[in-house]
């Protein structure tokens, strides 16, 4: 599965740590819930609950089978929807990524215990309230709420990239990898975006590089699609462009090497 395509540049993505607490408030909450459940518990070691907990709770995506995928992407579909129906698909995106990057990245124990088994539903929509409540859209509390009444929250992560998939491709956006012997131009990246989104048949999210070492002066990976003959033609004129200004550039510096006063 490819990755997500990146945010536009006009695009402000929610910082849920900074600007929410969330990181933090995710924190406490867990040490509060976990204070409260040794004190049920007649004073259980903390270590040992905890590891027993991460021992049922860690899914590595590459362990989830094909099934489980395919209900992750129905979910993923379903909440892109909703949000697009309310217009909030922007906003929904910049929290599930927040979400994922800010809190779950950070707080692992958080993590554990969103997913494990051993702990009660009741108990993590305590957390879930207590942690997201007031500070993420009303539509993202209630799909985090239903995915723990469902006993999904453990596929938070592989429903993220899934909805990366939907959002991208819905909107037509297609992640696309440049690279060239040089710097462009100005108006050869604008001719070369020109090009790639007629390629595409949408919005090219472009990952630009430089690499002076690549034979032939511009490289571009796109899912393995084939360029049209026109599109090839007018590709080619841009890479001798950039040939050009690659020979200039190594021959300017031999002269300056040899320069001797």
């Amino acid at each position: 599965m490819r990755r997500c395509a990146s945010w536009p540049v006009a695009t402000e993505r929610p910082n849920l740590g900074a600007r929410f607490g969330v990181r933090q408030r995710a924190s406490l909450a867990v040490g509060s819930w976990d204070e409260s459940q040794q004190s049920k518990r007649g004073g259980e070691d903390r270590g040992d609950r905890m590891r027993q907990h991460s021992r049922s709770s860690k899914l590595h995506p590459t362990a989830l089978d094909s099934a489980t995928l395919h209900v992750a992407a129905e979910y993923a579909e379903a909440i892109y929807d909703a949000a697009e129906s309310t217009e909030e698909a922007d906003r929904l995106r910049a929290e599930l990524q927040a979400l994922i990057e800010e809190v779950l990245d950070r707080e692992p124990q958080f993590e554990q215990v969103l997913n494990s088994p051993l702990i009660s539903e009741s108990d993590k929509e305590e957390l879930l309230r207590r942690v997201f409540e007031g500070r993420v859209s009303q539509l993202m509390l209630n799909f985090l709420l239903v995915l723990n009444r469902r006993r999904r929250l453990e596929l938070l992560r592989a429903i993220w990239r899934e909805f990366c998939s939907v959002y991208d491709e819905r909107r037509r956006r297609v992640p696309v990898e440049v690279e060239s012997a040089v710097p462009l131009d100005r108006s050869q990246l604008e001719r070369l975006r020109e090009l790639l989104a007629r390629m595409v048949g949408g919005e090219p999210i472009v990952n630009w590089r430089v690499s002076p070492g690549i034979i032939g002066g511009l490289v571009i990976r796109l899912d393995d699609r084939l360029y049209d003959g026109s599109v090839r033609t007018q590709l080619d004129r841009i890479r001798t462009q950039i040939l050009q200004r690659s020979t200039h550039e190594i021959q300017s510096g031999r002269d300056q090497f040899g320069y001797s006063e």
